[in-house]
């Protein structure tokens, strides 16, 4: 099975964090470089191009226009229709050759978010967790790029990608606690196929994990940890993916131009697929008052 482009932009640098927002049905993705946020609308075709002043990695909903997102200064609330950030706590202040990249909310409300460096350096970034009173907590150290979160069907596990270790994590979770307790490689990757990236999982509990290098998004069983399906992907660093579009059968995937060969037609570009399989709403932010 083959992905098609459904969106390209020479600009785009650094696609990632597609996120589908139901209220617009569109797909939301970011190019951190440019510090831009997309809207796609799969129905017309159109891209709306959003500068938000920020170098945003990711975002998740909280409601409306509002979204909980990660960026250089930070992680804080981003406002879509003022295009406008506001950092709220900076876990990673000290740490100034540090960036945030991937992020998501887990099925109890929390944001997760994990840091690398801009250098890609190893292990100098973390994995936090910001609850809805606003407090961060460190989670995972000594991560190299922090990448692909998902949570399974039953809340019982957390799956977590950290690239350079070339493998997938399947964590015991505590979702009452938003909670990791002991966990396991679910499978590795070897380094001259790729490295785990972005991804997602679908209401079979399958993770679909785009393979940066790889030219691919594996669709993995999120039990064994055996690939069960092959998407191609015809560019050279597909990034991450996620499920959307009105009934939740379309894989969106955004890929990177950065490094790519100069020959790729591709590099950056958005792709789709229906690959028969379903995703879900994606997990909302939840604040709570003290």
């Amino acid at each position: 099975m083959k992905a098609e482009v459904v969106f390209r932009d020479s600009l785009t640098q650094l696609g990632e964090g597609p996120v589908w927002d139901e209220r617009m049905q569109s797909l939301l993705w970011v190019d951190i470089m440019r510090s831009v946020v997309h809207r796609f609308d799969p129905v017309t075709g159109e891209n709306q191009t959003l500068h938000v002043g920020n170098m945003i990695s990711c975002l998740a909903p909280i409601r409306g226009q509002l979204y909980i997102a990660a960026s250089r200064d930070g992680i804080g609330y981003l406002d879509l229709e003022q295009r406008r950030f506001k950092s709220i706590v900076d876990p990673e202040k000290n740490q100034v050759g540090n960036r945030f990249n991937d992020g998501k909310c887990d099925p109890g409300g929390s944001f997760w978010v994990g840091s690398m460096a801009l250098n890609e350096s190893r292990g100098k970034g973390a994995l936090y967790r910001l609850d809805g009173y606003g407090k961060v907590s460190r989670i995972i150290d000594g991560v190299s790029i922090s990448n692909g979160l998902a949570w399974s069907n039953d809340g019982n596990h957390m799956f977590y990608i950290d690239s350079l270790a070339y493998c997938i994590m399947r964590y015991s979770w505590v979702e009452e606690l938003s909670n990791l307790t002991s966990g396991h490689i679910l499978c590795k990757i070897d380094p001259s196929e790729g490295a785990f990236d972005g991804m997602t999982i679908d209401s079979e509990d399958r993770l679909w994990v785009a393979v940066y290098g790889g030219k691919k998004v594996l669709c993995i069983d999120g039990q064994s940890g055996k690939t069960l399906h092959e998407i191609q992907v015809d560019t050279s660093f597909p990034s991450s993916c996620t499920f959307g579009g009105e009934d939740y059968q379309t894989l969106f995937i955004t890929s990177i131009a950065l490094k790519a060969p100069k020959t790729d037609p591709n590099k950056g570009a958005l792709f789709a697929v229906r690959p028969g399989a379903m995703g879900m709403p994606p997990a909302s932010y939840r604040p709570l008052k003290n």
